[in-house]
């Protein structure tokens, strides 16, 4: 199955258990740039960010970083 767009990819890398969800609120100015750079290393998963605070709209991360 080709994947086609970023929630395609998304859904993949869930599969296979490379998606790590952050449930908890965190700052986009300086706890997930933290986090982004705690897990800067081979074989970390993805990351998805589902509260954002201030936005309503999730982030994701580390997304070339799996393997």
């Amino acid at each position: 199955m080709a994947i086609r767009d970023l929630r395609g990819f998304l859904a993949a890398l869930e599969r296979r258990g490379e998606l790590l969800h952050v449930t908890e609120e965190l700052s986009p100015r300086f706890e997930i740039p933290q986090v982004l750079k705690e897990l800067d290393r081979p074989g970390a998963p993805a990351v998805q960010f589902e509260r954002v605070r201030g936005y309503e709209a999730r982030i994701v991360g580390n997304l070339l970083g799996t393997t």
